[in-house]
């Protein structure tokens, strides 16, 4: 019977451990908005790339980046991809609709600046540098512009070359700065438990310790 008990104790201990949920967080963050320097088409033809290096393995879950879009016009979806090297989607890969967009406001060459979110697959990616590509942006009616924001990463526009800067053509990697804005997100290394979950592992505890308690005096 004692062992019955340990045995339900312990079950409801790993129980409450594997119902911990992960928490949603910041994996990567490429700097702040400035949507009043420059921005880089991700429609038609057009494609940006952006570099990053992520110290340690990372689930992402879910990319947040600004864009400049015309007065009235909406992003409706935008074509990704991750890869080690600059335009390719060789780790992972896909088409997503755009969330309702948050406005940042208008800015001084006439375009509405758009914080755009969307989800994409679980994409588990390893310690290392990659580049994010967004292209194929579908708009209500105009062209999406991904916003630039000088950072420390470096960007790549197709058949314009590194972006930041006119010097740079031809994809030639002079590795300036001309770093785009964008967030990735996904489940934090270090989740913070939910109270029912701090309550069910404190009762598994509790239990467990009686157990061991009887048993010792047994």
């Amino acid at each position: 019977m004692k062992k019955a008990i340990l045995a339900f104790s312990l079950l409801t201990l790993l129980c409450a451990a594997a119902s911990i949920p992960a928490s949603a967080g910041t994996i990567y963050t490429s700097g702040t908005t400035t949507g009043n320097f420059d921005a880089w088409s991700i429609s038609g033809n057009f494609a940006v790339t952006d570099q990053f290096t992520l110290s340690k393995a990372a689930d992402v879950t879910g990319i947040t980046f600004d864009v400049w879009l015309f007065p009235t016009d909406t992003l409706d979806s935008v074509d990704w991809g991750f890869g080690v090297d600059k335009y390719g989607g060789g780790v992972a890969s896909g088409t997503d609709a755009t969330t309702a967009g948050t406005l940042l406001g208008e800015n001084k060459y006439g375009f509405d600046v758009y914080q755009e979110t969307f989800s994409i697959p679980s994409t588990l990616l390893a310690g290392t540098s990659y580049y994010l590509t967004l292209y194929g942006a579908s708009t209500t009616f105009g062209t999406a512009y991904w916003d630039e924001n000088d950072g420390s990463s470096t960007g790549y526009q197709l058949g314009t070359g590194s972006i930041g800067t006119y010097d740079c053509k031809n994809d030639d990697g002079c590795g300036l700065s001309g770093g785009e804005t964008f967030k990735l997100t996904g489940p934090t290394a270090s989740p913070v438990p939910e109270p029912s979950s701090i309550l069910l592992l404190g009762s598994g505890l509790v239990g467990l310790a009686g157990v061991i308690r009887r048993k010792l005096k047994a």
